[in-house]
């Protein structure tokens, strides 16, 4: 056996039987090809920024993070190919050097590309879909030993596969649909969250990108929006600071940890932590690249359940979770985090469909969430909610059929691609069956 294995969040750990590392694509070939004559299980593994069991094996794990780079470039069509274990930092130096940008970010860019669109990830921006929206083109090989190049003239595949929680095969390219770089005009405030939640339609629709963060025992929230702007149409600022000064209190290191640490040691005291956390948000605003802004170190270790929603669902979610804060049914340290997204069109897709609303809440690493995260996954359900690939929760595959509408057609792709299960492992069974 190998060494033990963890994720980001340190909640999930196995030790896989094998390790294999390649670097070429004869060598990526080879070793998936062994595994599948000799039916060992494989999974490929990357970050580990998923908080889900998505990425254990006892089998193979083929670890990706030294598949890396470009691989080729459209300039006409603004595309770019990289190979599958790229990291989303990585990716946006690459494309900042051609003059383009990934159209939209999550929060998070140590994910790697492959990792990053099989599991759902997503920024915000109600006209902007999730990473796997951006994604017009793929190369995979399957459970069969065979390689497959899916794109815009193979829809089914290509639906399948770009939220395809490793359970197709091993992603090892991926063509991106990018945009010219720009930068965007960041704003962060402070605002009631009573007039937040009366503002919800308004305020997605009238800014290129609108999120919100509540402390679940506090009135105030603090808003985020970005504008998009070409490069110069407004000076740069420092951005580095401004990012450094607000995330260090709100989601980053020491002022988020000691607030935590507190809060576990300290349980009464959290709502009166939650209203000093939220009094000490202030307006700040900048200006700098996209991919700068759009992201944000994480450097306190956290678990985390987001669910997503038809988006005018939002006020009401909010609203019952708030009513189980109010009546003490539950406490947190961390700050539910509130988004917004465009439809698309694959499958597995948590906005597959549908604008959606995004709601999230964490809970640190140190203390126990599972108390917290059942009660209030009570709520998400009887909201229809959907859940995040990468991210924890409860359900299973018979009751996520009924809210992942294509859920029968992306496993008839799987049962032609892994008929033996060997990109599988415990939790794909829970979440899609056997």
């Amino acid at each position: 056996m190998t060494a033990t294995w963890r994720n980001w969040s340190g909640g999930v750990h196995g030790r896989p039987a094998s390790t294999s590392r390649p670097m070429t694509p004869v060598e990526l070939r080879q070793v998936v090809g062994n595994a599948v004559r000799e039916k060992q299980p494989i999974k490929a593994v990357g970050a580990g920024h998923s908080f889900t069991p998505i990425a254990l094996t006892d089998g193979l794990q083929l670890d990706l993070t030294g598949w890396i780079g470009l691989v080729a470039h459209d300039p006409e069509l603004k595309q770019v190919t990289v190979r599958s274990g790229t990291p989303l930092a990585q990716l946006g130096r690459i494309l900042a050097e051609l003059g383009l940008a990934m159209a939209n970010l999550g929060d998070i860019d140590h994910q790697t590309v492959a990792g990053a669109i099989s599991t759902g990830t997503h920024g915000t921006g109600l006209a902007y879909g999730g990473l796997a929206s951006q994604v017009v083109g793929l190369s995979l090989l399957d459970g069969t030993g065979q390689e497959h190049h899916a794109d815009v003239d193979d829809p089914v595949l290509l639906n399948a596969a770009r939220v395809g929680l490793g359970a197709l095969g091993v992603i090892t390219e991926v063509t991106l649909q990018c945009v010219d770089a720009f930068d965007l005009h960041a704003v962060d405030a402070a605002a009631d969250l009573d007039e937040v939640l009366a503002e919800w339609p308004r305020l997605i629709e009238h800014h290129d990108h609108f999120e919100f963060y509540w402390f679940g025992r506090a009135q105030r929230a603090l808003t985020r929006t970005n504008t998009r702007l070409l490069p110069g149409q407004q000076e740069r600022t420092t951005g580095g600071q401004w990012r450094a000064a607000v995330d260090n209190l709100l989601l980053e290191t020491a002022g988020l940890s000691m607030l935590c640490r507190l809060g576990a040691a300290a349980p009464r005291t959290v709502p009166s932590l939650n209203r000093f956390a939220a009094s000490m948000w202030s307006s700040r605003d900048v200006v700098g690249p996209s991919a700068e802004l759009f992201t944000a170190e994480r450097r306190v270790r956290f678990t985390e359940m987001e669910y997503a929603f038809d988006v005018a669902q939002i006020p009401a979610v909010v609203a019952d979770l708030r009513a189980g804060f109010e009546a003490g049914r539950w406490s947190a340290t961390f700050p539910i985090e509130v988004r917004a997204a465009a439809a698309d069109e694959a499958w597995l897709s948590t906005s597959y469909g549908r604008a959606t609303g995004y709601v999230a809440v964490h809970q640190w690493a140190g203390q126990d969430h599972r108390s917290y995260f059942d009660a209030v996954e009570e709520i998400f359900v009887a909201h229809g909610g959907r859940p995040h690939w990468g991210k924890l929760h409860s359900r299973t595959a018979d009751d996520l059929r009924e809210v992942y509408p294509r859920m029968t057609d992306f496993l008839a792709v799987r049962d032609r691609l892994d008929p033996d299960r060997l990109f599988g492992n415990a939790h794909l069974s829970s979440v899609l069956g056997p």
